[in-house]
């Protein structure tokens, strides 16, 4: 793990001195997936501060989280994310996220899962139901 936090470092001062270093941000974010949750923290949020819109990072994230037994904190990216990014496997991770938490799907969850598939594609809508009725 110390190694990881050195590595970490060093990636982050490659990219204090270019924010645009695709290959310091492919390094990080691939450091970050194989971290423990405490030591990936950090490095997912620089990486989504850059990369917002990155839906595949938001879900990983979120599932490295809830891997460590980090129900709120996966809770509160979710929260950052769903609503921003109408995507069908974040969606995923969330109803697998709610089904834990619930059992069902709550109220909340179904008046989201209505703006997915009414902001969505046809087929995103179609998957999206998929999963909603799994």
């Amino acid at each position: 793990e110390l190694a990881a936090v050195a590595r970490a470092k060093q990636l982050d001062a490659r990219l204090d001195r270019n924010e645009w270093d695709i290959d310091a941000w492919l390094a990080l974010i691939s450091d970050a997936q194989q971290a423990h949750i405490d030591t990936a923290r950090p490095m997912f949020e620089r990486f989504l501060k850059q990369f917002p819109t990155s839906a595949r990072h938001w879900r990983r994230f979120a599932e490295q989280e809830l891997a460590a037994g980090n129900r709120e904190n996966a809770k509160r990216i979710f929260q950052r994310s769903l609503l921003n990014l109408p995507d069908v496997e974040l969606w995923r991770a969330y109803v697998k996220y709610a089904h834990l938490l619930y059992d069902a799907p709550s109220s909340d969850l179904v008046g989201q899962h209505q703006a997915l598939v009414h902001s969505g594609t046809p087929d995103a809508a179609a998957k999206a139901q998929q999963l909603f009725d799994s």
